[in-house]
């Protein structure tokens, strides 16, 4: 009988290790499905990775990382599969992102390049605007 037991409880062992290591991670689908403009409900890990077992990020995922697991406005527009917020398309080469849901800033998209535009602050970007000297 000692014969079986190690190896059934080596075999155990190896089953909850991946289990409890991603149960010790923050529930980002969870932030992601917070998220009032999240366009994909009931998502799991191939949000952000290439499998549902965790491994290597796709681009959501690789943006989500980089920006401290936190969904900003620009996030949003350069991810409109995973979003879904109003578009005003002026002509073919200037696109307005309202992709946030505070409605403090708004993304423009000129030539292809998306800047924030932080509406209260006036920034483009984080860069504060100036009155011209005259």
């Amino acid at each position: 009988m000692k014969r079986f037991r190690r190896p059934v409880l080596t075999g155990v062992f190896l089953l909850l290790v991946p289990i409890a290591t991603a149960l010790a991670l923050p529930n980002f689908v969870e932030t992601y499905s917070n998220d009032p403009m999240a366009k994909i409900k009931n998502g799991d890990c191939t949000l952000c990775h290439e499998s549902t077992f965790g491994g290597a990020r796709n681009p959501f995922g690789d943006a989500f990382a980089d920006n401290l697991h936190e969904i900003t406005p620009i996030m949003r527009a350069q991810f409109p599969g995973y979003f879904s917020y109003p578009v005003l398309k002026v002509n073919d080469n200037l696109t307005v992102h309202f992709s946030d849901p505070g409605k403090k800033y708004v993304v423009v998209e000129s030539n292809g390049r998306k800047f924030e535009v932080g509406i209260e602050d006036m920034t483009v970007d984080g860069k504060k605007a100036a009155t011209p000297k005259e």
